[in-house]
């Protein structure tokens, strides 16, 4: 039986069936970049204006995944490409709701483009998910 759960509130709605989870982008929220064979997405949520360096800020994720199995584990971290080194700080990543989860404490040490780095763990492999923002 198909049933719609409203994510934390925010505009996300996941569709649950017993075969897949599929999802839909609503206002403020951003698709992060993948590898094109990996059929899992993630939806996160970014409050754009409120990454300013040296002030901690949170987002909100999905996944969004067309089959059953469940992630085991989610990591996030950020770093600059440019620069060669990650934050200075780890966030705390905390599941919200099956598939969704809030970030806490991502932490932006410089101006620049950093880049949000999302690896969704499952089945003893892993998949990367990336998201480029810019620290003023």
């Amino acid at each position: 039986m198909n049933r719609i759960l409203n994510v934390v509130g925010a505009g996300v709605f996941l569709l649950s069936a017993s075969t897949a989870q599929a999802c839909e982008i609503l206002h403020g929220w951003t698709e992060m970049d993948r590898a094109r064979d990996v059929p899992t997405r993630i939806l996160l949520d970014l409050d754009h204006d409120a990454v300013t360096v040296g002030q901690p800020f949170d987002v909100r994720l999905v996944i969004c995944s067309p089959d059953t199995e469940a992630v085991d584990r989610v990591d996030v971290d950020a770093i600059m490409p440019l620069h060669r080194h990650g934050m200075n700080y780890r966030p705390a990543v905390r599941l919200t709701a099956p598939g969704a989860y809030t970030v806490e404490g991502l932490f932006f040490h410089m101006p620049g483009t950093w880049q949000i780095v999302v690896r969704a763990y499952r089945g003893g492999g892993s998949q990367k998910f990336t998201l480029d923002v810019e620290a003023q």
